[in-house]
């Protein structure tokens, strides 16, 4: 029961949101950062998010990825549509390199995991 509340508050905070101008991509990206694990789930239940959308520059995955939230990582990967070698605007950087950098070794390994032939180099910039 709990959880179908917390669900419920996801989705009408998220429409809410929504209402006052801030896309669906946007609140992902955001949540994503804050590790708001139940409006993520909410925002990936709505068929046309667009789950790889950058905010700032950054995906919702980069930034789970810079914030070491792994269950919300676990989420995003779980989309069909997810895009694991989108790089961030700024340094260019994928998800992997990210997590790589801060020593996320529980993110680095679930990368791997979901898709073992990430191919994107490092944009090294001298």
């Amino acid at each position: 029961m709990k959880k179908i509340i917390i669900l419920f508050c996801a989705v009408f905070c998220t429409n809410l949101l929504f209402a006052q101008g801030i896309s669906l991509e946007d609140q992902l990206v955001k949540a994503s950062y804050n590790g708001d694990l139940q409006i993520v789930q909410a925002l990936l239940s709505n068929p046309d998010i667009d789950v790889n959308a950058r905010y700032n520059g950054f995906t919702a995955l980069i930034n789970a990825c810079l914030k070491g939230h792994l269950d919300i990582v676990k989420e995003l990967l779980s989309h069909k549509d997810i895009d694991v070698n989108k790089r961030e605007i700024g340094h260019k950087r994928t998800p992997l390199i990210i997590a790589s950098m801060i020593n996320h070794t529980d993110i680095v390994t679930e990368l791997l995991k979901h898709s073992p032939k990430l191919n994107k180099q490092d944009i090294i910039l001298l």
